[in-house]
């Protein structure tokens, strides 16, 4: 697969870093058939409304090198051929899959009950520093929460402009029985107008 070109830093800390795959020991050894099922239904998805779109999967570590980058003001303009990233423009969760079946949920603010693993998709258009939560329990690094992101193509030009994030995690354990939790992703964009976007669910529980 040709490797899509990210705007900015990311590709240089690629290069000159040799940032691996992220290797996290968790509950969700035996969930990866699940999770990968649900990922090609939603890349499906997006290339129906996409039909030129690409996708290439990065580690998190990659995401968060870009991220620590932004944060501590490394970009480094003088290479002719990175642009400032654009800045954010969309966030949205599309879907979410569990053992009760795939719901699409673009523009619900509730899901359908739902028990076991589950997986949920949201859309991030743009370059941004972002954040999952749970309640008020943080995602990101937790081994409880499998994190997977896929830079996007969306127009074929063969640069990255959006981001695919999925997140699985074992709904019994960390909602459980008729009780609810919201999920909730935020995003910063990196460049100007460095407006925050955020967008929310309530997952409900049977």
């Amino acid at each position: 697969m040709k490797r899509l070109k990210l705007f900015s830093l990311l590709t240089v800390l690629i290069i000159s870093l040799g940032i691996g795959g992220v290797v996290q020991a968790s509950e969700f050894d035996a969930a990866e058939k699940h999770e990968d099922d649900f990922l090609k239904k939603e890349m499906a998805s997006i290339q129906e409304e996409y039909p030129e779109a690409t996708f290439e999967k990065i580690s998190l570590e990659e995401y968060n090198a870009l991220k620590e980058s932004m944060k501590e003001n490394q970009l480094d303009y003088t290479y002719p051929s990175y642009y400032p990233a654009p800045p954010v423009t969309s966030v949205y969760i599309r879907a979410i899959e569990s053992a009760n079946g795939y719901e699409n949920v673009i523009n619900k603010y509730e899901t359908v009950p739902v028990k076991g693993k589950v997986s949920i998709s949201t859309m991030e258009i743009g370059y941004g520093a972002s954040k999952h939560w749970l309640g008020n329990v943080f995602m990101g690094n937790n081994p409880n929460f499998h994190i997977q992101i896929y830079a996007i193509d969306l127009t074929g030009n063969g640069y990255a402009d959006a981001f695919h994030h999925t997140v699985t995690f074992d709904s019994d354990k960390h909602i459980g029985p008729k009780s609810s939790k919201v999920y909730q992703f935020e995003t910063v964009s990196y460049n100007y107008p460095w407006n925050l976007m955020s967008t929310w669910i309530n997952i409900v529980h049977e």
